[in-house]
């Protein structure tokens, strides 16, 4: 998924929009009655941006009827829908004992506060990026200003929370379900680095007083093949970004196929497999069936969550 900046009526706001599906005939349809489309068509008010899930892409002016807001300017955003979260450099993080660090100076072998207070945990991986990767950046109340990427769930009252619990159910099934923020002040991407610390225990920190998820706790198996020196940091940022922009059933399983392979820690398979991730551009064939073993795996795992539910 992409994302585009608009600027209407004098205000801005993110608009994510993926064109996995469309066509001329289909764009034309939804731009013309967008409200037959309002399945595709969200306007998260609460929040203040516009998310097209499909359909419809940004080559048109468009003004959606009800919604009195015209696209009248773009600006590139960068991918969008992205696994990786993270938050800008100043953000505060507590560490045990009462002190705190700005989460850029955080350092791998260091301890962090779990997101209530009970627990230390140690950061294995400081993850890097851009705010571009993730479309803006939101505060879960207006008196803070934004710190997190749009995708990052936060606790809030000892809940987990994010803007979209829709989306974030989806993409991060393992987390589970997210009560929605409501009051959240949100900012456009403007190119700014931000962080994410993957951590031991429960996988959690605080940051600026709000608990935390890394979302992919100590990392697993990409995390040890940057300490066994099979590629670096850099390129576990571009693999969680790579399976982010895959299906979810599909990201479920590579997630699964993480975390298994990280607790197993099987030296000969950290280097085989390793190696065929080390670039896209070596082993490409061995990838895509990877993948498609990702595929089944989260495929296997939703069917036995739904079975689960049904009992």
């Amino acid at each position: 998924m992409t994302t585009k900046t608009f600027y209407a009526d004098g205000n801005s706001g993110v608009l994510a929009i993926g064109t996995y599906s469309a066509n001329d005939a289909i764009i034309k349809a939804a731009i013309a009655n967008p409200d037959s489309y309002r399945e595709n068509l969200n306007f998260h008010s609460g929040v203040g941006y516009l998310q097209i899930l499909e359909q419809v892409t940004p080559t048109y002016s468009i003004t959606f009827p009800g919604l009195a807001r015209e696209l009248k300017e773009w600006d590139d955003g960068g991918g969008g829908n992205k696994s990786g979260t993270c938050f800008t450099g100043d953000t505060i993080v507590s560490l045990p004992e009462g002190n705190f660090c700005k989460i850029k100076e955080i350092k791998v072998g260091d301890y962090v506060l779990n997101y209530n207070g009970t627990k230390s945990n140690k950061v294995t991986l400081v993850e890097t990026s851009t705010d571009n990767n993730y479309g803006g950046l939101y505060s879960p109340h207006r008196e803070h200003k934004p710190f997190a990427t749009l995708n990052h769930p936060l606790y809030i009252n000892g809940k987990l929370s994010s803007l979209d619990p829709a989306h974030s159910s989806a993409r991060y099934p393992w987390l589970g379900p997210t009560e929605k923020i409501i009051d959240a002040e949100i900012i456009p991407p403007s190119n700014q680095v931000v962080y994410n610390l993957w951590v031991t225990g429960d996988g959690t920190y605080q940051v600026n007083g709000f608990g935390t998820t890394s979302v992919v706790y100590d990392g697993g198996f990409i995390r040890l093949c940057v300490d066994q020196g099979i590629f670096p940091s850099s390129r576990a940022s571009e693999l969680l970004i790579k399976f982010a922009s895959a299906s979810t059933t599909t990201s479920y399983g590579a997630y699964l196929c993480n975390k298994f392979l990280g607790w197993a820690d099987i030296k000969i398979i950290n280097r085989a497999l390793g190696t065929i991730y080390r670039d896209d551009i070596q082993y490409p064939i061995l990838q895509a069936i990877s993948s498609r073993v990702f595929t089944i795996v989260g495929a296997i795992a939703n069917l036995i969550k739904h079975l689960f539910n049904r009992v």
